[in-house]
């Protein structure tokens, strides 16, 4: 029983840690200097339509390591090697515990499933707005914000009903990635 609620209890914690730093990231919005340069070189580009095994559901992004997990998994017993993920914010990433959110593994070819788990084709976006920079999965990142600032700055609107994505290309030490934020954009009117 006390190891039940040890375990209990450190899940609650990882939780609000997760929920500090998201905090954390929107003061330092908020607090960031109007006209001030992100650090990171902010490109606009196309992304072509993608074929992916996905795993989607309301939850808290402490998850997402293990909805990647799942997917791993899944790719290894289909016999193919994951060499990138994305996860997909399809809306409310001011709700905590239940944002939508879809973790998903480029496919060469469609294979078969489990039940919760989808292949599909992610459309194609004519221009999004693109910044590489270290990030961790499972926390709101510092260059969504800087690169949403630089959208409205440089006469861009983010594109409705299109969700950010987040593209993860390389691990590195620490449980850190190497990232591409993905947001796509249209000319403001």
């Amino acid at each position: 029983m006390f190891r039940l609620k040890q375990a209990e209890i450190q899940t609650l914690i990882e939780e609000e840690q997760a929920r500090l730093l998201r905090l954390e990231g929107r003061l330092q919005q908020i607090e960031c200097e109007p006209g001030k340069l992100p650090p990171h070189e902010i490109i606009l580009k196309q992304v072509e339509p993608q074929l992916v095994l996905s795993f989607r559901q309301q939850t808290s992004p402490a998850v997402i390591p293990q909805m990647h997990a799942e997917l791993q998994q899944q790719l290894q017993h289909a016999g193919l090697a994951l060499t990138s993920y994305l996860v997909i914010w399809h809306g409310c990433e001011e709700c905590d515990d239940a944002m939508d959110l879809e973790v998903a593994c480029p496919i060469p070819q469609a294979i078969s499933g489990k039940h919760h788990l989808r292949v599909q084709t992610l459309a194609a976006e004519p221009t999004v707005a693109s910044i590489l920079h270290p990030c961790e999965p499972q926390h709101v990142c510092p260059a969504s914000l800087e690169l949403a600032g630089w959208i409205e700055a440089n006469h861009y609107q983010m594109a409705a009903n299109h969700p950010r994505r987040e593209v993860y290309l390389t691990p590195e030490a620490g449980g850190l990635y190497i990232a591409e934020v993905q947001i796509p954009v249209q000319a403001r009117n």
